[in-house]
């Protein structure tokens, strides 16, 4: 009876915050149908390459202070004033780290732009785009501090207002400027979430003292920091290697592609940190129970995903069309290739939450950053073996290798166990997919 109430838990929860995440995201279809009229796949491309060193820039100079600043808040829920004190460090740290980034983007131009781009001197517009730096950095610091309190309903609520922010913003000045207004649009959607996330002002007689306790705080987050550069880095190099070895426009419907069935299809997963991550990181010792938890996410998650992907593969060359344009067709085949991944993300997302659930900063780092040295070399070795449609096999085919290698190393490292229940449903679920949604779609060209 305790499995089936947590089951039920499980889903309950992974529905609200999937429901959250698929207003979000639909909101973000309408934005990006428009941009991808109002740009074209040129336009997309140029906005996805500004958009991955943006997200580099922000990963690699905010120390994990998102990650970090949660549990720096939330161990001190019954001591206000100690967890008023908290936040305000992380405030200040906010400030510091975003103007760190902003300075970094604004040096490090030419260079960004003479790695990014072929063509043209993009020096200026990454000096523009530094802004986005600060300010992402700095809701990303308040999003810390509403996750910390507890405060998930107004998180999720702020999230949404944000995304509608970012529509009423950045159409208008594709419209009347082109590609020109891209980067004003990111600097100004970045100043929208700022000020929708913010909860509360920095205390200034406090700064010192802010300075001195975050410092164990920004240590913590190196190993974030390391993740999370090779994240973005991953997400860079692929889309400047496109750009170099393909064009501009393979660039947009990567990066379209990519949106489609990974990131959107990721909404399936939103629950991981609000419900699973506090609840398996409550279990003091690792063993059968911590084991049994894990385990069985993943297979809720198996069985939740399964005919998620199964749809959207089969819907796939109605909904790119009718999401994006006519010009973004022929990326149906890599985006039902890349979905197909989605499968090995729901077993082993779970798993590589155990070194977080453990505090084991160095065993999260080695496993974010296998998974990203695979995604990279799978996609562009699928680049250069079929094209488009080859970088969809690679994501997919990166999924599945990640999952292998977490098995192994949390076995090594956690002795953590999948069941062979688990196993025998992913290699079922994945057969039936591909032997179901792939002879629907790809093999009779619907």
């Amino acid at each position: 009876m305790k499995a089936n109430n947590s089951y039920s838990r499980i889903i309950k929860l992974s529905g609200f915050f999937s429901v959250i995440q698929f207003l979000n995201i639909a909101i973000a279809l309408i934005r990006n149908k428009l941009v991808a009229v109002l740009l074209g796949p040129n336009g997309v491309g140029l906005m996805s390459l500004f958009t991955s060193t943006s997200n580099m820039l922000c990963n690699f100079t905010q120390m994990g202070l998102h990650i970090s600043g949660v549990r720096e808040v939330s161990q001190y829920k019954d001591d206000a004033a100690e967890q008023q004190r908290r936040i305000n460090v992380i405030r200040v740290w906010s400030i510091i780290l975003g103007c760190m980034g902003m300075l970094v983007c604004i040096v490090f131009s030419p260079l960004l732009n003479w790695f990014t781009f072929t063509w043209g001197n993009h020096t200026f517009h990454f000096i523009a785009l530094s802004p986005v730096i600060l300010f992402t950095i700095m809701a990303n610091g308040e999003a810390a501090i509403m996750k910390g309190t507890y405060r998930m309903r107004r998180l999720a609520y702020r999230s949404v207002c944000s995304i509608v922010a970012a529509l009423v913003v950045s159409v208008p000045l594709y419209y009347f400027f082109g590609e020109t207004g891209i980067v004003p649009s990111l600097v100004a959607i970045a100043l929208c979430q700022y000020f929708l996330n913010l909860s509360g002002r920095v205390k200034v007689e406090d700064i010192k003292d802010a300075i001195s306790l975050g410092k164990p705080m920004i240590r913590l987050g190196m190993a974030f920091v390391v993740a999370g550069l090779f994240g973005s880095g991953c997400d860079f190099l692929i889309r400047t290697y496109l750009n170099n070895v393909g064009d501009l426009s393979a660039v947009g419907l990567y990066n379209t592609g990519y949106m489609i069935s990974v990131t959107y299809g990721g909404m399936l997963f939103a629950s991981m940190d609000n419900e699973y991550y506090p609840r398996l990181s409550a279990i003091p010792e690792l063993g059968l129970e911590f084991n049994f938890v894990v385990n069985r996410q993943i297979r809720t998650f198996l069985f939740i995903t399964a005919p998620f992907v199964v749809l959207l593969i089969i819907l796939m060359p109605c909904i790119i069309p009718l999401l994006f344009s006519c010009k973004f067709v022929e990326i149906v085949p890599m985006a039902q290739w890349a979905v197909l991944g989605l499968m090995a993300r729901a077993a082993y997302l779970p798993i590589e939450y155990i070194s977080l659930a453990k505090g084991d900063a160095r065993s999260f780092m080695i496993i974010d950053s296998v998974s990203y040295v695979l995604m990279f070399v799978c996609v562009v070795a699928g680049y250069n073996l079929g094209g488009l449609t080859g970088t969809g096999m690679g994501i997919a085919l990166s999924a599945f290798l990640g999952f292998v290698f977490d098995i192994f190393y949390c076995y090594w490292r956690f002795r953590f166990m999948p069941a062979f229940a688990n196993i025998i449903l992913l290699v079922l679920f994945v057969t039936i997919i591909i032997v179901v949604a792939f002879n629907n779609t790809l093999l009779c060209d619907c």
